[in-house]
């Protein structure tokens, strides 16, 4: 059995549980408060607590000169971002969340306070460096060779398999 995926999980440091977080609804109306003007965005994929948006340079300029320049007490951090797209993670578990540029509060549109029945949170998180499980008869340890820093890149991966129908 092998079991191959493009996205893999980390755990997650001084995991506790909590019964609510802030999840952006609506991710047009948030950056378009953020920025402080109309946008035209289309959402990619992506799963709580990151974000994805498909858009113009010029955007994802504003869109990052934006988030630099307010203050909030939720976090908000840039991910990955290229000419067309751009992604963050935002997150928050508190109770009253705020906004401020230049000293003004803003009110900003979009988000939604999501009670956790369970009481619970996230253990684990998302990471890009995807996952490679293998079980079964005459398995062997993955070869340091397509190692690099402990990570198996996903180039890398076809050579492994390769490899391993080979023998």
């Amino acid at each position: 059995l092998w079991i191959l995926s493009s996205m893999g999980q980390s755990a997650c440091e001084g995991y506790k549980t909590q019964n609510q977080f802030w999840a952006i609804k609506n991710l047009n109306a948030f950056l378009r408060t953020i920025i402080g003007e109309e946008i035209s965005i289309d959402v990619g994929p992506s799963m709580v607590p990151l974000y994805t948006i498909n858009t113009n340079k010029v955007l994802i300029e504003k869109v990052v000169k934006a988030f630099e320049q307010i203050s909030t007490n939720a976090s908000i951090k840039l991910r990955t971002r290229t000419d067309s797209t751009l992604s963050f993670y935002f997150y928050s578990n508190e109770t009253n969340i705020f906004f401020k540029k230049n000293n003004n509060e803003i009110k900003v549109e979009g988000l939604i306070l999501k009670q956790i029945k369970e009481n619970t949170s996230s253990s684990a998180y998302h990471i890009p460096e995807g996952i490679f499980f293998r079980y079964g008869k005459n398995i062997y340890d993955v070869e340091s060779k397509y190692l690099i820093n402990d990570y198996l890149p996903t180039d890398n991966i076809q050579k492994l398999i390769i490899n391993n129908l080979e023998t």
